[in-house]
């Protein structure tokens, strides 16, 4: 799905780099939610090649929202657009 959001920030000449994250992240919980998954915080560390910043033993579940689960890639990310306030 990583590829699917690339061509969607190409596609609409996104710059801002935070909302370039945004719909990358976005995009990694649609696919889970395709499959029934949800991600957590660890997962997402390997996924994004991130380092954990705290050495807390809280494994955050990160899903979309009961709205979002029934959406389309594309109108996830155009919501993601619309409501970011960067």
């Amino acid at each position: 799905m990583r590829k699917k959001a690339l061509q969607y920030i190409n596609k609409n000449q996104i710059k801002d780099r935070q909302l370039c994250v945004n719909l990358i992240f976005m995009s990694a919980l649609w696919a889970g939610n395709s499959r029934n998954e949800h991600l957590f915080d660890d997962e997402l560390e390997i996924f994004f090649g991130l380092i954990a910043n705290n050495e807390s033993d809280d494994n955050f579940m990160h899903k979309l929202t009961s709205d979002q689960e029934n959406m389309s890639l594309a109108e996830i990310f155009d919501l993601v657009v619309s409501t970011y306030k960067g």
